[in-house]
């Protein structure tokens, strides 16, 4: 399985120096000062966000799970992590690299019902079923749309 891993692309030199000049733009007599943690906590402690929007960070995440980005305010990001895919949980199960081309005529590998149990309850919380029978089910039809057999 390939590593999983977060990259640091670039960042804003001197994020924390270029805040407190901006936040000390009203008070030019202090620009040099170069005690700024103290300021910092003053912008963090009265919610005087936009000085922090001078600084930013670009990040490079490499993974097998599938993320949701939701971008808000003040370009700040929150993010879900989500299981993985079926159709990655069902190649790893069948020991197949990709699904067929030519289903239902070709069939290239074959699952077996407890391991459509196992990837059913990892992917339960983020299907759109009841139980854990018609979460099956949903795996299962996944399965025949890749070419792939569930035996009994």
């Amino acid at each position: 399985m390939k590593e999983k891993s977060v990259k640091l692309i670039s960042v804003t030199p001197d994020a924390e120096k270029t805040m407190a000049h901006i936040a000390r733009v009203s008070n030019p007599d202090n620009q040099d000062n170069p005690n700024y943690a103290g300021l910092l906590k003053y912008c963090i402690k009265h919610n005087h966000w936009s000085v922090f929007e001078q600084s930013s960070m670009t990040l490079e995440i490499e993974t097998t799970r599938a993320i949701a980005a939701q971008i808000l305010r003040h370009r700040s990001f929150t993010f879900q992590v989500k299981t993985p895919p079926v159709s990655y949980l069902i190649k790893k199960a069948a020991k197949i690299k990709k699904g067929s081309q030519t289903t239902p005529m070709v069939k290239v590998g074959k699952i077996s019902q407890s391991q459509v149990e196992e990837i059913a309850k990892v992917k339960m919380e983020d299907l759109n079923a009841n139980d854990i029978e018609s979460a099956k089910k949903i795996i299962e039809g996944t399965a025949r749309s890749m070419g792939v057999d569930v035996s009994a």
